[in-house]
């Protein structure tokens, strides 16, 4: 069963985030996100994606993708760029801002594979 995370408010967004960004136009809430909340912003300054996660759990693993954004990014991987990541752990909360890449999320993806061995290799 997949579970429901709670959509991000403008408000919620740590300062530096919202100012990294610009004027926030709108936030869409793809379905999408299993251990974070993610949210599509559209700003004055271009499209992003910000990821929030809760918990310690949830923000290790938030904080390993974002080392792995990091380890990546001198590749020639079409990968997200990852412009800030921020832990606030007085809240238990950690904040991700990524560049916004047009396309279709993995899960859906994979979900359309037929072909077992390519699905379980990914």
């Amino acid at each position: 069963m997949r579970k429901t995370m709670k959509p991000i408010a403008i408000q919620e967004i740590p300062e530096h985030i919202q100012n990294d960004m610009g004027t926030i136009y709108a936030i869409h809430f793809p379905k999408q996100g299993y251990t974070s909340d993610v949210g599509i912003i559209e700003t004055a300054n271009g499209t992003y994606v910000v990821k929030r996660a809760k918990g310690e759990r949830f923000c290790a693993s938030l904080e390993k993708d974002a080392k792995a954004l990091t380890c990546l990014s001198s590749t020639t991987l079409p990968i997200p760029t990852l412009y800030r990541f921020h832990e606030a752990k007085h809240k238990k909360e950690a904040w991700a801002l990524l560049e916004y890449i047009e396309g279709e999320p993995l899960q859906q993806a994979l979900e359309k594979e037929t072909n077992e061995a390519k699905r379980v290799s990914t």
